[in-house]
């Protein structure tokens, strides 16, 4: 697998889409997410690498780097809590946090946005 193809399959996954789902989206065929993940192609235009790092909320040069420099934007909130658990090491005031520190930042998260949710429904 090519670090481009590792980068989308991480992103995509920590997005929670589907392989199909981000070919929709990046206006690029069904197969060509598969193959590039899986490095059967060994070969990408500049304009497909930029529609699928559009689809994804990332920059090119994200996909082409190094997957601990990937920066990420999104408008979803539920996202966060997956960026959250995707960090391996996460920083708190110079400190890294431990596995207790960041399931309860992930749950507070959460709870938030359910709170928010319900009180829409009222």
């Amino acid at each position: 697998m090519s670090i481009i193809g590792e980068n989308i399959k991480k992103i995509r996954v920590l997005k929670n889409l589907s392989a199909y789902e981000l070919a929709k989206r990046a206006n690029v065929g069904g197969a060509t997410i598969s193959e590039i993940e899986s490095g059967k192609r060994k070969t990408l235009k500049g304009d497909t690498l930029e529609k699928i790092a559009a689809a994804l909320g990332v920059t090119a040069n994200d996909l082409m780097g190094n997957t601990e420099t990937v920066s990420f934007e999104t408008d979803n909130l539920m996202d966060i809590i997956n960026i959250i658990d995707y960090i391996e090491n996460p920083i708190l005031d110079d400190r890294q946090i431990t596995k207790d520190e960041k399931k309860i930042l992930m749950s507070a998260i959460a709870m938030g946005i359910s709170t928010i949710r319900y009180n829409r429904l009222k």
